[in-house]
């Protein structure tokens, strides 16, 4: 619901690693990290230095859970890998899911086929109007027309069509 929910950080700033190893004062650094709270809700961190780019993955406990963030990590994961071994992939060829999460998608919430009667739109219509004629059908304009009333207006139309010489496959 917010305007901006997510956000991204490139630190980028020069660092001057001969500086933070001066032993002359017996004074070393051996680190540096930054970590803000944030309200965003999602926030994904990069962070240069030296051979090796390090991201961090930020989120809200109150918005999202450990899962589902150490899922989101994975397919981020799953992104970068591809795109480094093959730098010319075409985004639409970079595979963003696991096996399973594709499972899940295309298998178990897909699992929606089931008998489907041979009726017509009319009938199954018909059927409707039988199971709940004053359940509101439609609404337009602040008005409100049950099943009962909509199936009786319709048939009413049918007949006057008809009456009218209106017929299968006559215009």
């Amino acid at each position: 619901g917010e305007l901006f929910d997510t956000h991204m950080v490139f630190e980028n700033y020069p660092t001057d690693r001969n500086v933070l190893r001066n032993t002359e004062r017996h004074l070393r650094v051996t680190g540096v990290e930054g970590h803000d709270a944030t309200h965003y809700s999602l926030g994904l961190v990069v962070m240069p230095g030296g051979r090796r780019i390090r991201l961090r993955l930020d989120y809200r406990p109150d918005v999202f859970d450990r899962a589902s963030m150490q899922a989101l990590a994975g397919r981020l994961e799953r992104v970068l890998t591809q795109v480094v071994t093959d730098p010319g992939v075409a985004v639409g060829r970079i595979d963003v899911l696991s096996a399973d999460e594709r499972h899940r998608v295309l298998v178990e919430w897909n699992g929606t086929d089931h008998v489907v009667p041979q009726v017509t739109v009319p009938e199954l219509f018909e059927a409707q109007v039988g199971r709940t004629p004053d359940a509101i059908a439609v609404v337009f304009d602040g008005v409100e027309v049950s099943y009962a009333e909509l199936n009786l207006r319709a048939n009413r139309l049918a007949r006057h069509l008809v009456g009218m010489g209106v017929g299968p496959e006559r215009l």
